[in-house]
């Protein structure tokens, strides 16, 4: 029974629980792609911007466009996971791919996983609105 009162206290800690404030994170230094079973970083590259809301809005400028939508983000001190499932790409309606973040409000860095990458990013807080 103590077993079980701690995951269902675990569970409900994590559960959607809202930012502070809005990042932006971007990666400056690297972009990863994985395909099959090898990963490699890029020699050339256009940063990717990300952008989340306090609120779960999630807007990833990647390229010819921009993966938008609504993010679940599980939080635990100053570590968030961002779970965002169905994003659309702004220049394809039809096309549509999971991401998953984490952040770390405290360091400032991030990595985002989804649609064939792997992405180190830095990042910077704004007050929510």
């Amino acid at each position: 029974m103590k077993y079980l009162s701690g995951v269902l206290l675990l569970v409900c800690s994590l559960s959607g629980v809202a930012l502070e404030q809005d990042w932006h994170c971007r990666n400056h230094d690297v972009e990863v792609t994985c395909a099959q079973d090898k990963c490699q970083a890029s020699e050339s590259f256009t940063p990717l911007d990300v952008y989340l809301s306090a609120t779960g809005e999630l807007s990833i400028g990647m390229y010819s466009g921009v993966w938008e939508g609504r993010a679940r983000v599980l939080t635990e001190q100053n570590y968030h996971v961002v779970i965002a499932r169905g994003l659309v790409f702004s220049s394809a309606m039809e096309r549509k791919a999971d991401f998953i973040m984490t952040l770390n409000t405290i360091r400032r860095v991030a990595t985002l996983e989804g649609y064939g990458y792997v992405v180190p990013m830095t990042c910077k807080a704004s007050s929510a609105n």
